[in-house]
């Protein structure tokens, strides 16, 4: 009887593997309410050329110094398995010469074992393997799958305006904007980039009010401020 795992296993192996040309910096995360606790799985990470996979790890060393495991988490073991799960079986080929650098990890006790850093990690390999496939965009990229400043306006948002290539749907309090929606673009990165612009010059000509009916805008809100802080993104 023929053993199709190693069979599978070998011709993964036998394709020969790309290197990743760019240098990004994104989030890779699971957060979702589900079940009793939900699940909550967010890594910061950069990624750079690299000859072979390697996984440069600076947060472990940090939190053992504070007395805590992350591996009984699933962290950072199962991240990668996430990450190795989506670029080792793109149709392009194994996406696997690069240089891993994890910089910052959010988990929580309840919400954080080793299946949701898999679905992280997953998250994490599809942005890299999009900044790939475009890598005159790979800055892009990452402005659209990290953080959770308003790319219009700066106002915090609930949720990364898109992630993995898909909207939050979420509506800014502040500008107003309905990510998916208003900037849906047809998928082009070049596009929503522009649609973010000509929203943030709209809301400037009409005075940079504060958006949302339901919340009230905070004390000492100042959305000059706040733009003033984009200036130096390349998103501006």
């Amino acid at each position: 009887m023929k053993d199709y795992m190693r069979l599978w296993a070998d011709e993964l192996i036998a394709h020969r593997p790309r290197e990743f040309k760019s240098k990004v910096s994104i989030v890779g995360e699971r957060d979702q309410l589900s079940g009793r606790g939900g699940q909550l799985a967010r890594v910061r990470l950069r990624v750079e050329p690299a000859g072979l996979f390697e996984i440069v790890d600076s947060v472990s060393s940090d939190e053992e110094l504070r007395g805590l495991n992350l591996q009984q988490f699933g962290y950072p073991d199962w991240f990668i398995f996430g990450l190795l799960d989506v670029l080792m079986v793109l149709p392009s080929g194994p996406l696997n010469q690069m240089r891993v650098i994890l910089e910052a990890v959010d988990y929580a006790p309840i919400k954080s074992y080793p299946a949701v850093f898999r679905l992280a990690g997953q998250d994490a390999g599809s942005k890299i393997a999009e900044a790939a496939s475009h890598p005159s965009w790979a800055h892009l990229v990452a402005i659209m799958t990290t953080g959770l400043s308003c790319p219009v306006c700066n106002w915090e948002l609930r949720r990364p305006a898109w992630y993995s290539g898909a909207p939050s749907g979420v509506v800014c309090a502040s500008c107003g904007i309905h990510f998916g929606y208003d900037d849906c673009a047809a998928g082009d990165l070049m596009q929503r980039l522009e649609a973010w612009r000509s929203w943030r010059r709209k809301w400037i000509e009409a005075g940079m009010t504060w958006h949302s009916t339901e919340r009230q805008a905070p004390n000492g809100w100042d959305p000059a401020i706040r733009l003033k802080q984009l200036e130096s993104k390349p998103w501006w």
